[in-house]
């Protein structure tokens, strides 16, 4: 009768024996758990700051691009007024150009009319 309680109490102390192992092997599953938890946690804070420069970035970047399209539409107000001015200038050349001509020429006459009545004296 012995011999049964004993085997009895065998199997319990191999099944506690078990029942620890397969508990110690739960600790270490959660502490390796914890530990890519942490990992994660200090991957993500990481990634956190890196999204934010980029952002930083990326909003440095986009006023950079509408104050280089300001200046760009400015420019081309400018440029388009500069246009403007010299073709009035252009203009107003070519009306005194035409002038100089006409005055010239009106010259030339003249000066060939007193040369030939120069000459007929």
């Amino acid at each position: 009768m012995n011999q049964p309680i004993e085997q009895r109490f065998a199997k319990l102390e191999q099944r506690v024996e078990d029942i620890e192992h397969t508990f110690k092997e739960i600790i270490k599953n959660e502490e390796q758990l914890i530990r890519l938890s942490q990992r994660h946690r200090h991957n993500t804070e990481h990634l956190k700051v890196i999204v934010e420069g980029i952002a930083l970035d990326i909003g440095d970047s986009r006023e950079r691009f509408d104050t280089l399209e300001r200046t760009q539409t400015e420019h081309g107000d400018l440029l388009k007024r500069q246009e403007d001015l010299l073709k009035n200038h252009i203009g107003d050349t070519r009306e005194r150009f035409d002038t100089l001509e006409r005055t010239q020429a009106e010259h030339g006459d003249l000066l060939r009319q007193i040369l030939a009545r120069l000459e007929s004296r």
